[in-house]
């Protein structure tokens, strides 16, 4: 409208100007007591609330759409837990702010990352059973050039080969096959897992516990195996 400015006239409720996008014509509603310039600005106004409000609602869903896969990892941790994992996972419940801390209730000591042992012998595999624990794990544990795993796609651990920088194909499979394990999919008779370096996970502002994004992995496929699993476990 602004464009056309000089073809809006005085005293009228409307008024009908090529529409600059379509160079089609469009008839727009005008408020006589006011001037074109003041009819103008009226529909500026207008549209800035509508171009924020979209903002707002956009910004709103991708929250939303963040603070789901959260919870869907939790409930996958949960599916999975013993009892005494229970209230490790309640303690990450009231530090994300979804249920609140009773009266008395002490705030539970956070345990370590499972360590599990690789085919080797030797080699260390750390698993996060949880979403602080992943976040440890990840951030603070493990060192830049490590390799790092994770589930395609679903909820899961982080899983981190710890020390061997150079780890052989065999070694590469125990880490998928514990995120596989430790994930969603882990009735599933073949898993997608994603393998990349430590250093090149990303962790986004405000993002939830154990939320990472990251380019540039490599996809292994492996078959959960429980008696692999358990073998593998160190007491």
């Amino acid at each position: 409208m602004t464009t056309f400015l000089h073809q809006v006239p005085n005293d009228q409720d409307q008024v009908t100007l090529d529409n600059y996008y379509t160079n089609q014509p469009i008839t727009i509603a005008l408020d006589k007591a006011l001037t074109p310039s003041q009819n103008a600005q009226r529909y500026f106004k207008r549209y800035q609330k509508l171009k924020e409000a979209v903002k707002y609602l956009t910004d709103l869903i991708e929250e939303t759409k963040a603070t789901i896969l959260y919870l869907e990892s939790v409930e996958t941790v949960l599916n999975q837990a013993g009892l005494e994992e229970i209230a490790e996972i309640r303690e990450e419940l009231i530090q994300t702010g979804f249920i609140r801390r009773r009266q008395r209730e002490k705030i539970q000591k956070r345990k370590k990352p499972e360590q599990y042992l690789a085919s080797d012998g030797k080699t260390i595999i750390y698993v996060g059973r949880n979403n602080l624990q992943n976040e440890e794990l990840t951030f603070k544990m493990a060192r830049k050039e490590e390799l790092w795993f994770h589930a395609k796609d679903i909820p899961g651990s982080h899983v981190v080969i710890s020390g061997n920088l150079n780890p052989s194909d065999e070694v590469k499979t125990d880490a998928a096959e514990l995120a596989a394990y430790f994930s969603k999919g882990r009735l599933s008779n073949l898993v997608q897992v994603d393998m990349i370096e430590v250093k090149k996970l990303n962790k986004p502002t405000g993002g939830k516990p154990g939320f990472v994004t990251y380019t540039g992995q490599k996809t292994l496929r492996v078959t959960p195996d429980p008696e692999k699993i358990a073998s593998m476990k160190k007491s």
